[in-house]
């Protein structure tokens, strides 16, 4: 049977060499046969924190097949598998360049983008694309076909005589120039100056519908067919001209081209009747530029 002491050690700072007397206490608790002694938890504290170590608490004993390693390793981890390959297929050629298709690029972004273009073979025999121009803040927006000659010598949209028809137009809705936003749906000239397909439209559509993005419009008018086509999808003209339709939840108004209106001079009263309504939506009296107009003929 163990015997156990039935006394408490001094307590520390008792005496001036108090490890001295404990060690030879303990010596004495050996000696009489003592092989536990108890300590009270205060005295335990104040040792300890006495000699500001921590108690050693023991540690079993390594297994000896095994030594425990320095440091702990890793988890191991399974082996990765291979993702299996699909069989190879030939690759379908990409095409020379695709149109953009973000709708935040900033205008310098976005005219960069139509000038390096080569989403179809337009790009081949233009001169200069025509991006547009006008106020990017515009209320009114005015989108055209494709560029004339004189519009692909320049790189600006209508400055050919449709353009200057459609300089008087804009003037009897009485904006400026400069308060509109001008532009083609298709960027380049077809060669021979004529009209642009429907892939070739197609191809270009983007840059447009960036266009108008960025402008944010309150009124959009199409001039002619092909816009119409483009942004709209495939419908009469002459049935949905005088009607409004929208666009990415702006008010949209068919037209005829200005160029037709040069071969078809009596379709004007038609088309002043479409403008009239984008002057109404706008907020102005399409009377107070008739009655300038009686001014000025008087």
């Amino acid at each position: 049977m163990q015997r156990q002491a039935t006394r408490e050690p001094p307590a520390p700072g008792a005496a001036p060499d108090i490890f001295a007397d404990l060690t030879a206490w303990l010596e004495q608790q050996k000696q009489a046969g003592v092989e536990r002694i108890y300590l009270p938890p205060a005295v335990r504290a104040e040792l300890f924190e006495d000699i500001a170590i921590s108690p050693v608490i023991p540690q079993p004993a390594p297994s000896p097949e095994r030594p425990p390693p320095s440091e702990p390793m890793p988890a191991a981890r399974p082996p990765v598998q291979p993702a299996a390959r699909p069989p190879s297929r030939p690759a379908a050629a990409p095409p020379p360049s695709a149109p953009p298709s973000a709708t935040d690029r900033d205008w310098p972004a976005l005219a960069s983008a139509v000038a390096a273009c080569t989403a179809c073979d337009l790009h081949r025999t233009r001169d200069l694309p025509v991006f547009g121009e006008g106020s990017r803040q515009a209320e009114l927006m005015m989108i055209g076909a494709a560029p004339g000659a004189g519009e692909d010598r320049d790189g600006r949209p209508f400055t050919d005589a449709a353009g200057e028809l459609l300089g008087k137009m804009i003037g009897a809705m009485q904006f400026s120039r400069s308060e509109v936003y001008l532009t083609n749906v298709v960027k380049c000239r077809p060669a021979g100056g004529r009209r642009p397909t429907a892939a070739e439209a197609e191809a270009c559509r983007n840059y447009a519908v960036n266009q108008i993005k960025l402008v944010r419009p309150k009124v959009i008018v199409l001039l002619g067919e092909v816009a119409l086509h483009t942004l709209l999808g495939p419908r009469s003209l002459t049935r949905s001209r005088g009607h409004w339709h929208e666009f990415a939840g702006i008010p949209v108004m068919p037209t005829y081209h200005p160029a037709y209106l040069l071969q078809s001079p009596k379709a004007k009263r038609e088309v002043w009747s479409d403008l009239q309504q984008a002057m109404r939506r706008l907020g102005r009296d399409p009377r107070e530029t008739m009655r300038q107009t009686r001014m000025t003929k008087s």
